[in-house]
């Protein structure tokens, strides 16, 4: 089974994003990867894989405004 962990930053900036990659086999989980990974990288790596998949994803605390203000319900009468 294919393991994904990613640091998400909150930059705006496509940086600084991290991933960590395993392959869990039993009890033991071995590293295959840890590298800096563009969004959209991110985003293709994980539409293709074709194994079962196990993926952590650490987003920030903050969203963008146009999000916040979407996400908001409407004020109570």
């Amino acid at each position: 089974m294919n393991i994904i962990g990613v640091d998400f930053s909150g930059a705006k900036s496509d940086q600084n994003t991290w991933m960590a990659q395993g392959v869990a086999d039993g009890s033991t989980l071995t590293l295959t990867a840890c590298q800096p990974i563009s969004r959209s990288e991110l985003g293709g790596l994980l539409a293709g894989t074709n194994v079962p998949t196990i993926a952590a994803l650490d987003f920030p605390f903050s969203v963008p405004q146009s999000f916040a203000t979407f996400w908001t319900p409407p004020a109570q009468t």
